[in-house]
Parts: C-alpha cells; sequence; structure tokens
C-alpha cells in the first residue's frame, strides 16, 4: 500500500507542479508587460501553453493508471465478498453507484486536486500583482479579452462533452460487466468463470481509460490554456502599444490591470467547478471507500472470504475433533483435474452433518443435513421454504462456509482449492439466475460456458427446450439472438435450463444442480422438463431442487432440510 501510494504521488506531483507553474506565469508575464518586456512576457505565455499540453499528457497517463488501479480494488473487493451479501437487494442495487465512485476517485485525484491547488496559488499570485500594479482599468480592454476567452471556453466545452459521451458508453460497458459480478455470483463462482469476467472487465477498464485520457487533454484545455491565450493578447496590445508609441506609460498599466481581471475570472470558474466536482462526487467516493476498506490491494483473489474466516476463527477444538478428525483432504485443483472424466459421476458424495449459518440468523439453514449420495441415482432436496435447500446446493460447491460438518467426497474433504477445480466439472442454475439487461439470450450462455459455444451447440440446446427461431417484421430470428429482457417468465427459464445441455470448459458436465426448475413453467413444460432431468441422469449426476414432485423424475433419490441448531435433532 505504501508503495502504491508512492507511485500514485509520482504520477500526481508533476500535474500539480504544472499546474502552479501555469498560475504564476501568468503575474510573471503581466509585471514583464508593465515593464516593457514584450520577450518576457511572450516567453511566459508560451511556457503556459506548452505546459498545458505537457500536463495534459501526464494527466491522462496519471487518471488511465489510477482507474485501473480502483476498479481492479473494487473487483477484488467484489470477489471478496459473500454470495449471500452481493445478491442481498441493497448491496447489488448499487452497483452502478460503486463503479460511479471509482471513477470519481480516480478523477479527483489526478484532475480535481491538482487543479484547486493550481487556483489556490494563482489567485495568492494575482493578489500579489494587483495590488502592486496601480493605473486605470481599461474596460473595453477587458472586455476584448473576456470575448476572446469565452469564445475559445465555449469551444473546447462542446469538444470535451462530446468526448466524455464516448467515454459514457464505453463506462455503460463497465457496468454491466459489474453488475454481472455482483448479481451473477452465484453462477460465475460455480462455473468457475468469476476470473474470466474480472479478466474481460480490466480489458474494458483500459478501453474506457483511454477515453477518459483524451477527456482529459480538453479539461486541461478549459483549465490552463486559456490563460495562455490571455496572456498572448495582452502581449500583441503591449506590443502595439510600444510601436506605435503612444501612451506608453498608461497603456501597459491598463492591460496589466485587464489581465488581472480576466484571468481572475477564470480562476473563479475553475475554483466553482472543482469545488462543484468535489461536493457532488463526496457521496460516489464514500460509498466506495467504504466498500474497498476491509480490502488490501495486494490480497490475492483466493483470499477466503469473511465467513470463512469468522467460521474459522470460531470453530471449536471439540466440533473440530468430532467432525473432521480420519477425513482425508483431497487437495489442489490438480487433485480433482487430473481425475478421468466421469469421475465424479461415479463417486460417492457425501454431506456430514452440514450445517450453514448465516450472519445474524439464530438458527442453522440446513440443520445437520446428512446424506449418502451414491453413483447411478438422481437426488432431490426437499423442504419448506427458508429450510436451506439453496444454501445447501451452495455448500457442496464450496460457495458458502459451514459452521458445522463437511462435504466429503469419497471420504474425503475438499479443499478451496479442490472445490474450485470441482466448479469445472458442474453445470449449475440458480433458482434466480442474473438477467442482464440489454444483453441476448445467447451472451448469458456463452457468458457461463467457459469456452466460446457455436451458434450451433447453441440452438440445439435451446431447441431441446422448445425455444427455436421466430419472426420479427418478416425476419427470421434465431433464439438466441433475442434480448434476454424480453422474454416471458417461461421462456426465460427454459432458455436458463438450457445451459445443462451445453458443455462447460469443453468439457461435458459431470454434476448438473438445478434449483426450482419448475418456476415459471406451465403443467406441460414441467413434465418435459422432468423427462429432460431424467435422460440427463443417465449421463451425469443430477442434483434437483424442488416444491413441486411433479418435475422430480421417478427413481431419484430424496433428502430432507430442515431449520435448526448446528448439533440439535430437535426443530426449534
Amino acid at each position: 500500500m505504501e508503495r502504491s501510494g508512492l507511485s500514485n504521488f509520482c504520477r500526481v506531483a508533476p500535474i500539480a507542479a504544472l499546474d502552479v507553474a501555469g498560475r504564476l506565469a501568468v503575474p510573471i508575464s503581466v509585471i514583464a508587460i508593465a515593464e516593457g518586456s514584450a520577450l518576457a512576457a511572450g516567453a511566459a505565455a508560451l511556457f503556459v501553453n506548452v505546459g498545458a499540453l505537457i500536463r495534459g499528457l501526464l494527466a491522462g497517463r496519471a487518471h488511465r493508471f489510477a482507474l485501473e488501479q480502483v476498479y481492479r480494488r473494487l473487483v477484488a473487493a467484489t470477489r471478496a465478498r459473500a454470495i449471500s451479501e452481493l445478491c442481498s437487494r441493497p448491496l447489488a442495487s448499487s452497483s452502478a453507484m460503486l463503479a460511479v465512485g471509482a471513477d470519481r476517485v480516480a478523477r479527483v485525484a489526478t484532475s480535481t486536486m491538482p487543479r484547486l491547488v493550481a487556483d489556490l496559488a494563482g489567485f495568492a499570485a494575482l493578489a500579489a500583482v494587483a495590488w502592486t500594479v496601480t493605473g486605470a482599468a481599461w474596460v473595453f480592454g477587458a472586455a476584448a479579452v473576456a470575448g476572446v476567452l469565452g469564445g475559445f471556453v465555449a469551444l473546447v466545452f462542446v469538444r470535451q462533452r462530446r468526448t466524455e459521451r464516448a467515454a459514457h458508453s464505453e463506462l455503460a460497458e463497465l457496468y454491466a460487466g459489474l453488475d454481472a459480478l455482483f448479481e451473477g455470483s452465484a453462477d460465475l463462482r460455480a462455473h468457475g468463470r468469476e476470473q474470466t469476467l474480472a479478466e474481460q472487465l480490466a480489458q474494458r477498464t483500459s478501453t474506457y481509460a483511454s477515453a477518459q485520457a483524451r477527456a482529459s487533454l480538453y479539461s486541461t484545455l478549459l483549465g490552463v490554456l486559456p490563460v495562455g491565450l490571455a496572456l498572448l493578447c495582452a502581449v500583441t496590445l503591449a506590443s502595439t502599444a510600444e510601436l506605435a508609441q503612444s501612451v506608453r506609460l498608461q497603456r501597459p498599466h491598463a492591460i496589466v490591470l485587464a489581465a488581472i481581471g480576466a484571468t481572475a475570472l477564470l480562476h473563479a470558474l475553475s475554483l466553482v467547478r472543482t469545488l462543484e466536482e468535489l461536493v457532488r462526487s463526496a457521496p460516489h467516493r464514500r460509498q466506495y471507500a467504504d466498500f474497498v476498506a476491509h480490502i488490501d490491494a495486494a490480497t490475492p483473489a483466493r483470499a477466503a472470504t469473511p465467513e470463512e474466516r469468522a467460521s474459522a476463527a470460531t470453530r471449536s477444538p471439540a466440533i473440530e475433533s468430532q467432525v473432521f478428525q480420519k477425513t482425508p483432504e483431497l487437495s489442489g485443483k490438480s487433485a480433482i483435474l487430473e481425475r478421468p472424466p466421469g469421475w465424479l459421476k461415479d463417486a460417492v458424495i457425501e454431506l456430514d452433518g452440514l450445517s450453514v449459518q448465516h450472519p445474524g440468523a439464530s438458527v442453522a439453514t440446513p440443520a445437520d443435513l446428512r446424506l449418502r449420495w451414491a453413483p447411478g441415482n438422481g437426488l432431490a432436496l426437499l423442504g419448506p421454504n427458508g429450510s436451506g435447500k439453496s444454501t445447501a446446493a451452495l455448500a457442496l460447491l464450496g460457495l458458502v462456509p459451514s459452521a458445522r460438518g463437511r462435504v466429503l467426497i469419497d471420504e474425503r474433504a475438499l479443499d478451496a482449492d479442490a472445490f474450485a477445480a470441482l466448479c469445472e466439472r458442474v453445470a449449475f442454475v440458480s433458482q434466480r439466475p442474473y438477467v442482464a439487461p440489454g444483453r441476448t439470450v445467447a451472451w448469458h450462455l456463452r457468458m457461463l460456458a467457459g469456452h466460446d459455444l457455436s451458434d450451433a451447440e447453441l440452438d440445439g440446446a435451446l431447441a431441446a427446450v422448445g425455444l427455436t427461431s421466430t419472426s420479427d417484421a418478416g425476419q427470421e430470428t434465431t433464439f438466441a439472438q433475442r434480448l434476454a429482457m424480453t422474454l416471458s417468465g417461461g421462456e426465460l427459464r427454459r432458455a436458463q435450463l438450457a445451459r445443462i445441455l451445453l458443455p462447460h470448459g469443453g468439457r461435458t458436465p459431470e454434476l448438473i444442480i438445478v434449483d426450482e426448475p419448475e418456476a415459471g413453467l406451465d403443467t406441460e413444460w414441467r413434465a418435459r422438463i422432468r423427462e429432460l432431468l431424467a435422460q440427463q441422469a443417465k449421463v451425469a449426476r443430477v442434483l434437483v431442487i424442488a416444491h413441486d414432485p411433479s418435475v422430480i423424475p421417478a427413481g431419484f433419490e430424496t433428502a430432507a432440510c430442515r431449520r435448526g441448531l448446528p448439533g440439535s435433532t430437535e426443530r426449534p
């Protein structure tokens, strides 16, 4: 963190120094004009213009680095949050606000604060010059300078707004990706796709940062370069006065005062704009700072979640000795990845006294779930609402920590790396899968596939669930090309269920978990989904969580989930 802070300071310090030098060049120029030295004034004006260009380039680079840093921290903080927290409505609905906060943090650090320092220094210098120089104020000269300056500022302002609109479209893509990282966290982690999406976000950040770098240059022109233009106007007037040899004593003083007035107006406008940015961005920056406060920038992406750390800290030695003894660990990703294809289908999966107690909850859901899932049969988890059926499925994939008990495969417990590898053999359809606004069905299916699915693969899987091409305004459109948000509830659910028919990571899934497949479907389609699950159970392990028994294929084993206290046998 200290090295990162020093690096950021080294990037921003030259920007602030050039801003301050540009402001100080103004009083130096007007003093030179008053003394009759047009050459010195011209040199100062040239320095302001060249310095502004250099400042713009430096600011663009600094802003790019700052943006990449704050978005990395935002993504790291998101990945370290528990699924239950990310999917909660208050936090999930704030993803766009957090993205705005990240942008404001970078902008304030690399642009707003250097400009504030420079404006204050410029005001101090102008006050000193105005105190020294006396003479009659040339109203018309000041008006001419202000008119030229205003026209230039308006021209650059229009250009800046166009550039910002272009950057906004890139930012919208960042919002969509970050939103998927929030609300689609369960699906992404279950399929091992979270890292890929994070890398795509990093690439999108670079594109957005480049657009912001161009906008930063125009912002610099608005804040600094007009001062140089004003000085050039003043130098021209002074040179003309000397050549004409008229009013040689009063006119330079008048030009000085006019330049001071115009420059002071510029500083005033810049200062108001700077303070406005600080005030308006404060809530966004505060929200971002609160969200990433507990994340160290150097923390690896695979760090334990807060719940995992809390669970490890509060687990008693007695429970450790009773539940975890004599259960050798299946350690590391390679331990699972090196197993032959189909291994998971033929393995014995056990939940040994599994209890999950969410933060703040008084009871566990599920409580002391015990089952032995032998190969050859599907499994259905049953139980009333709130009994922990969905949580049990997440615990089976290692996505939520257990308060007690373990997941065993062939009598071996899985560590964190093995859980991550397990997800690469899984097709998981959650109870409420993430639906991105403005994205097609194909985009959603490919996001979780782990490789680029062909159009034929997509169309085949969708056709298997009754979703085929449609005709819109005389044009034939494949169902995969339709926007997911425009589908009916039943169509959307069937499109999501098509995932279990597609390869994941280039391989056929060996474990299929479907949470409430009947949601939004009528009686006919519930029966057809039961047949589809029965077919898939011949080639993979299928776990179904259902309220309606009609979607559970014949021959599936059943297990009941209940609420209670870990270690108890009675209902609360």
